[in-house]
């Protein structure tokens, strides 16, 4: 999270010889200020991964609780339906998992989510 106020600006000129996937850029939100972000060539081009889909970051993202045994996601009705699948759906457990839910209609509020919470014992 950047604080209120702080502005980055970012310049990367290249050559026209240098092609993008030869360098990559690196901030870290734990650095004390911008002079420790660092350009360095990339290891391979296979660093640089296409960008995920809807569908894909929210299974990503409700995996990282590691109680969640599963995720299905089907379309109906131009909703998409998830499904969350856990044993012990506990209030902690629930909490985090709502968390989460609460954090993807957000970064996506152009797609109408229901979500499910399942248990599966």
């Amino acid at each position: 999270m950047i604080a209120a106020g702080s502005v980055m600006y970012m310049a990367i000129a290249c050559g026209e010889r240098r092609k993008a996937e030869d360098r990559f850029v690196n901030f870290s939100s734990n650095a004390p200020n911008i002079a420790s972000s660092e350009i360095r060539p990339a290891a391979s081009a296979a660093f640089l991964a296409p960008a995920m889909g809807v569908e894909e970051a929210i299974v990503a993202d409700l995996s990282t609780i590691p109680e969640v045994l599963g995720v299905r996601i089907e379309h109906e009705n131009g909703d998409t339906l998830v499904w969350v699948f856990v044993n012990q759906p506990t209030k902690d457990l629930r909490y985090r998992i709502y968390g989460k839910q609460a954090s993807l209609i957000e970064a996506f509020p152009a797609v109408d989510l229901n979500f499910n919470l399942i248990r599966t014992e």
